[in-house]
């Protein structure tokens, strides 16, 4: 079940909201329960005995790290989550790799890889350092816990919540009229950015790509690809994780934010700051400042582990380690240059432009996860691999649709994260009438517009997913 569907929008989502708002707060954690249970097992029965598996095995590892207090207990059970992540993720492929290189035919066995598998691993993780750490944290129940590993805004896509964060906001969730208002708000906008703005230019991006195998495409096409792939990869998964956070605030939680305009960033490092803020919290907590941050040992390569890591968490496979390893190592020169006070000293446009450069072809990875590929579609860049006679050129691609949705799609991005422009629309939203009714008017065509599309079936599965 995904947030871009009838079932969940018309069915799962209001009754789940109105179960949890009617009940006690006594009853309110069973209502979630049943609801994360429902919602991953809509996937198939066997990710739910997974996800109950994990969930025994972890809370019965709590308690034995709870009575005994030994570290080498909690070692062993975050070691547990992590070759579990290892096996569903890679083993196939290394089984693969290893029988290339050494001609070999070992079998490959038949994993059914868990829908959402690095998020849940990671919030089990938390679940283990945080009550480790906190005894007090510990004063749970297998309910409790079940509810946070089987929160299901959050389930298969993130945003990544620490055990810390959630379980104080699960004993007394704050539900209130403007709270609840403002996570509809959000859940519309998050919805239009993946119905309307995300699949409009995917659909596209799909058809330049079918073209390029298929009859081969011009320089600009290839450009367009990369430029258009670059906003499909920020629009959907920003927009899934505002409605992971709009369906909290309805349900009374407030969470940290996962996004923070990164296609302002003016470094790498200021990217990763803005971009999928809670999965560089979860590293930085659980891995950075365990390894000794910037206090103790050698921060590069603290930094470098992170970042090896975090390619090795999106995905298996060469390229997705060279991804992480593209921006670690920007990352290492970056701090270098901060270190001598020379960072500073280059002009901000340019610090942007090739922090943006970067970051689109680390995305193009994405979309080519095979080096031959990415390697073919760069060469097309620059003017190597085009070929004689091109049916389908630029032109074609740049409807009338798609340069009012990248245009829609550059404004909103960059013009909301002027100051100035978002304290202007914080006033307006507090004391005037008029700009509220234009505000809900303008929302409530998002909505309507959005369902268009979803009840049309022109919709697909958010990218992360896979992850």
């Amino acid at each position: 079940m995904v947030f871009n569907s009838i079932i969940f929008l018309f069915y799962f989502m209001p009754i789940v909201i109105f179960s949890f708002t009617a009940v006690p707060l006594r009853f309110k954690r069973y209502i979630l329960l049943c609801a994360g249970i429902c919602f991953y097992a809509w996937s198939g029965l066997d990710n739910i005995k997974f996800i109950l598996l994990l969930i025994l095995v972890n809370y019965s590892g709590a308690i034995l790290i709870k009575r005994y207090r030994k570290s080498y207990l909690l070692a062993l059970f975050v070691g547990v989550n992590i070759m579990l992540l290892i096996y569903f993720k890679y083993f196939n492929y290394l089984i693969d790799n290893i029988n290339d290189y050494l001609s070999l035919q070992i079998p490959l066995m038949e994993v059914l890889i868990p829908l959402g598998i690095s998020f849940i691993i990671f919030h089990a993780v938390s679940f283990q350092v945080d009550s480790y750490k906190d005894e007090a944290l510990f004063d749970v129940d297998i309910i409790d816990f079940s509810v946070y590993l089987l929160y299901f805004p959050k389930l298969i896509q993130g945003p990544i919540i620490m055990f810390k964060d959630f379980i104080p906001q699960l004993k007394k969730p704050n539900i209130n009229l403007d709270k609840f208002t403002f996570g509809i708000e959000r859940f519309i906008i998050g919805l239009a950015k993946k119905v309307i703005l995300a699949d409009t230019l995917l659909v596209t991006v799909n058809q330049a790509v079918q073209s390029m195998h298929t009859y081969g495409i011009d320089i600009y096409t290839y450009w367009f690809i990369a430029f258009a792939y670059f906003w499909v990869i920020y629009l959907d998964f920003s927009g899934y994780s505002d409605m992971a956070l709009g369906l909290s605030d309805m349900l009374g939680f407030s969470f940290k934010e996962n996004f923070h305009y990164p296609y302002t960033a003016i470094s790498i490092t200021d990217f990763w700051r803005r971009w999928h803020i809670s999965l560089g919290a979860w590293f930085r907590t659980y891995v950075y400042i365990p390894l000794g941050g910037n206090r103790k040992g050698n921060v590069y390569l603290h930094l470098l582990i992170v970042f090896i890591l975090t390619g090795m968490w999106h995905g298996a496979g060469i390229m997705y380690l060279l991804w992480g390893l593209l921006h670690g190592i920007f990352i290492l020169i970056e701090r270098f240059l901060m270190k001598h006070g020379l960072l500073e000293k280059i002009p901000s446009v340019f610090r942007w432009g090739y922090t943006m450069a970067v970051v689109m072809l680390g995305w193009l990875i994405f979309l080519f996860p095979r080096a031959n590929k990415l390697i073919a579609f760069i060469k097309g860049m620059i003017g190597i691999n085009t070929v004689s006679y091109i049916p389908f050129t630029i032109t074609y691609y740049l409807s009338f649709k798609i340069i009012i949705t990248i245009l829609l799609t550059v404004f909103l991005s960059y013009i909301t994260a002027v100051p100035l422009i978002r304290k202007t629309f914080r006033k307006y939203n507090e004391n005037s009438l008029l700009f509220n009714i234009a505000k809900y008017t303008f929302l409530s065509a998002l909505l309507i517009y959005s369902i268009m599309g979803v009840v049309s079936g022109n919709y697909s599965p958010f990218i992360y997913f896979q992850f």
